[in-house]
């Protein structure tokens, strides 16, 4: 007899868990009809590709135009009208270089929910094993490119969407920029120091995306989001897990990071970092587009998508969560 209950209690565990996931993809499919989940990775990831065509694209740089230039074009040809935040930032050693944000808003409301990404490059690659290649620019096609393609894609799917509140995406400039920590950021804390006090009060909160396309997508919470924008975070992760994503938004605190989205939080405004930092390539002149998958563009897409529809549902407010 002993011999036969082995197989039984195989057979009843194969059940059980071929139910159970069963029942997370019917969850997932029935927040994804609920919700018209549109993005599409696959159009993100030729975002990643254009804008890698171009080259390096640290500030200072005729590259750096020429992105400026293909988010704008992007934009324009959505029919949508965007706002260039210019400025200046003097650097010690290189002196004044121009940077700017580039900004696009959607829907309308009492409350303002930022969406960002960085669209710089890093100037050296300083995490490369050869001295002689340090100072070389960065690709940056995870470190750069993938969270503008998911900005712009975003920007596509939402543009004749009717949204409850104002989404502003934002594409900061010279986030990638320093080699200390107040040379860093630069474009979030110019944006954030300029805002008027009227409009700090009507902000929701920032999302940010920087590194979302690793091919081995695991997306931890960042120690700062989780600390000063719980809500924010427990919504995007339980999210993320409605749609069966939770092998890839891993629901608990692996890394602190300052990056956009601290100088948000300096000013009292939650912010939360989506980042995969887990990627070997960071800050290496290995960071090219056949290292980003259109799979993990597509996933952190859908997860954005579903969160600020969530947010605009309830007209900006957490009773959700």
């Amino acid at each position: 007899m002993a011999k036969k209950v082995l197989p039984l209690i195989f057979i009843v565990a194969i059940i059980s868990g071929y139910l159970y996931y069963g029942k997370l993809r019917q969850e997932s499919e029935i927040i994804e009809y609920k919700y018209r989940l549109t993005f599409n990775g696959t159009k993100a990831y030729l975002h990643v590709r254009g804008q890698c065509e171009i080259g390096p694209r640290p500030p200072g740089t005729i590259e750096h135009e020429k992105c400026i230039r293909y988010i704008v074009n992007v934009i324009k040809s959505y029919g949508l009208t965007y706002h260039l935040e210019n400025f200046t930032f003097s650097d010690p050693e290189a002196g004044p270089i121009s940077m700017v944000n580039i900004i696009v808003s959607l829907g309308s409301g009492d409350k303002i929910l930022y969406v960002g990404a960085h669209y710089d490059t890093r100037p050296r690659a300083d995490m490369e094993q050869s001295f002689e290649n340090r100072g070389k620019p960065i690709l940056g096609a995870n470190d750069g490119a993938s969270g503008v393609a998911v900005l712009l894609e975003l920007i596509r799917i939402f543009k004749d969407r009717d949204l409850k509140m104002e989404v502003r995406f934002i594409f900061f400039d010279g986030e990638d920029w320093g080699i200390i920590l107040d040379h860093y950021f630069i474009g979030s804390r110019y944006h954030v120091k300029h805002l008027p006090s009227n409009e700090k009060k009507k902000i929701i909160g920032l999302i940010l995306l920087d590194m979302v396309g690793d091919k081995d997508l695991q997306i931890y919470m960042e120690g700062f989001s989780y600390r000063h924008a719980r809500d924010l975070v427990e919504l995007i992760w339980n999210t993320a897990k409605e749609l069966n994503y939770t092998q890839y938004f891993v629901p608990r605190v692996k890394y602190t990071i300052y990056d956009d989205h601290y100088p948000f939080i300096q000013e009292g405004i939650p912010g939360v970092d989506i980042i995969d930092f887990d990627y070997p390539y960071w800050h290496t002149l290995n960071d090219t587009p056949d290292k980003v998958s259109p799979k993990s563009l597509e996933i952190v897409g859908r997860v954005v998508e579903a969160v600020i529809l969530k947010i605009s549902e309830d007209r900006g407010d957490f009773t959700y969560v």
